[in-house]
Order: C-alpha cells, then sequence, then structure tokens
C-alpha cells in the first residue's frame, strides 16, 4: 500500500461571515484541488471524528486526519487496490477500519494504516461486466457488512473473512443505496423502481416497501437519528421525509434546482442537511420544512453531506475534488 507523504493544507478562512437562509456559509475547513484527481463522491467522519475517508472517481479512496486547533486537513494514506471507481467509503464502528465499494465489483475492508484486510467479490456479471456495488456499509455492531449493487440485491456479507450471509433482491430495479438504523435493528435501501425498502437487519426480511409516488431514481435513503423518520433524495429537486413506522410522507424539501444527492439529519432531530448538483448544500427545520441556510463555496456538484456528533460542523464532498467542513447554526 502506497503511504503519502503527511501533508497539510493550510485553511484559508477564519473571516467572520454573517450567515442568513440566503447567503454563502462559512468552511472552516478547506482540502484543496489535487489530491483527488477526479470527483469525491463522499466523506465520511470516523465515529471517533480522529479521521476523514473519501471515495473517489480516480479509483481510490484516501484517509485524512483532522487538526481542529490548526485547522488543518492531513493526508494519511492512499488506498489504491480498485480497478474502478470508487462509489463509498466508511468506518467501522471502532474507527480501525474501513469498507470501500466500487465499480471493479469488489468491496475491499483495509485496516486504518491502509493495508488490505480482505475482498468481497461479486460474481454477478452484467453485459460481460463486473456488477457494480454502490455502497457498502459496517453494521454497527462492527459484524457485518451492508452492500447495495445495481443487479438489485441487497447483501449481507461477514466483515472477518468477506463470505456472503445473505442476498435479497426485492427491488425491481438497480439499488443505489443500502443503510442502517442507528440501533442497528434495520436497514433502508432506495431504488431506480421508485420504491425505499424496510428490512429487519436479523435476516433481511423486507418488512414495509414505501412507494414515493415518483417515477425518477432514488438516489439514496437513510434514518434520523432516533430511527422515526427516513430521509430520501431523488434525480430531482426535491427531497423527502417519511415516517419510519407508517410510511407516511412528512415533508417535502424545496429549495435545490437540480438533483439532490445526498441527505443527513442531525443528531438532536431538529435538522436535515441535503447536497445537490446545484453545487450547494441546504441546512432545512425538520419542524416546519423551511431553510435555515444555504451552503455555497463548492464549484461543482456536491455529492454528501454529513453532519458531526455535537452538529456543529458539516462535511461535504463535491465533484470539484473537494472535501470542505462548514460551521453551521
Amino acid at each position: 500500500m502506497k503511504i503519502m507523504k503527511n501533508l497539510s493544507f493550510l485553511i484559508f478562512c477564519c473571516i467572520n461571515i454573517l450567515i442568513s437562509s440566503k447567503t454563502k456559509g462559512q468552511f472552516i475547513f478547506d482540502q484543496t484541488p489535487g489530491q483527488h484527481n477526479q470527483d469525491v463522491w463522499t466523506a465520511i467522519y470516523s465515529p471517533n471524528e480522529r479521521y476523514i475517508v473519501t471515495a473517489s472517481a480516480d479509483k481510490t479512496a484516501k484517509l485524512w486526519s483532522v487538526d481542529s486547533v490548526n485547522k488543518e486537513i492531513n493526508s494519511v494514506t492512499e488506498l489504491n487496490k480498485h480497478s474502478g471507481q470508487v462509489n463509498t467509503a466508511s468506518f467501522s464502528p471502532d474507527s480501525k477500519k474501513i469498507v470501500t465499494s466500487s465499480d471493479d465489483g469488489t468491496v475491499k475492508i483495509w485496516d486504518i494504516t491502509g493495508k488490505e484486510i480482505s475482498t468481497i467479490t461479486n460474481n454477478q456479471v452484467i453485459q460481460n461486466k463486473p456488477t457494480k456495488f454502490n455502497s457498502a456499509y459496517f453494521s454497527p455492531d462492527g459484524s457485518k457488512i451492508l452492500t447495495s449493487s445495481i443487479d438489485g440485491n441487497v447483501c449481507f456479507w461477514n466483515a472477518n473473512n468477506g463470505n456472503k450471509i445473505i442476498c435479497k433482491k426485492d427491488h425491481g430495479d438497480k439499488v443505489w443505496s443500502a443503510s442502517f438504523s442507528e440501533d442497528g435493528n434495520y436497514i433502508t435501501s432506495a431504488s431506480d423502481d421508485g420504491s425505499i425498502n424496510i428490512y429487519s437487519a436479523k435476516n433481511l426480511s423486507l418488512k414495509q416497501k414505501i412507494f414515493s409516488g415518483k417515477k425518477q431514481r432514488i438516489w439514496y435513503s437513510t434514518f434520523s437519528k432516533n430511527g422515526s423518520k427516513i430521509g430520501v433524495t431523488y434525480r430531482d429537486t426535491i427531497a423527502q421525509i417519511y415516517d419510519f413506522r407508517s410510511g407516511k410522507l412528512l415533508l417535502t424539501l424545496k429549495g435545490h434546482h437540480k438533483d439532490v444527492n445526498w441527505i443527513d439529519f442531525s443528531h438532536d432531530e431538529k435538522q436535515a442537511a441535503t447536497s445537490s448538483d446545484d453545487k450547494t448544500v441546504i441546512v432545512w427545520d425538520l419542524t416546519t420544512g423551511n431553510i435555515i441556510q444555504k451552503l455555497e463555496g463548492h464549484e461543482n456538484w456536491v455529492n454528501s453531506v454529513e453532519y458531526s456528533l455535537n452538529d456543529k460542523n458539516l462535511i461535504t464532498s463535491s465533484s470539484d475534488r473537494t472535501l470542505k467542513i462548514w460551521r453551521v447554526k
């Protein structure tokens, strides 16, 4: 594994900016272009918030350390054994491992030093090409890997040896994302078939299917931190919030001008943040559905967004090849 030199990138904000719902936000950390050569699809905090991992179309994932005191993002190592673009990269619950999903038809598990531990291979072939893995995440107890793929499958794999446990094909088209509830009891998945599936995490039994009523691709679905709501993004200008138990639509969030790619909930359940192809992030009031804040500063699509543990910061990834960390209200 290629180990990169410990490069520090000086942060260039530290300017007091008046923030309103219609103005630019303040980014307090900025990883300058050049470390990734193509789109950065995801940027995710480690559970201990000492690290960030990014996944890119340049076929690599990169590990970064965060120096909050000196406002620096330091490059630690590069994960470069995939032969296709890396769609997601995320941490194990103990922050000691990383899992990556790729268009090359593999999921790889790495230790925090960048050493490859094991590889999961999708043996399905579509048009003489390996079936792409769109997402891969550790279960909250760290024992399983949850994947979604373009063949319509949602699967569990053993996190220790990479062996397949079970796959379910309850969607009628590509599955773009699958993620756990915080308590590890449920899974939500999003598909081109216009539905959001809810599974039991015990055996991947289908508990509920929510039909959005929209023909557009569903990019992403995720649980709120207490598990009571599900946030959904579309190949459309809106995001929606559903009640987990009843499947009832609670809110439609309107404010973006292009596709909405990602949604995350604050830990206090009062806010949600969405990222969009319109180069912005919007922070929403979940009581009213109103815009609290719009963050502008990326120069291309904003592909992912995630709250810090204290809900004071957001981390974003973009097709401008950068990640940013923003101060939010």
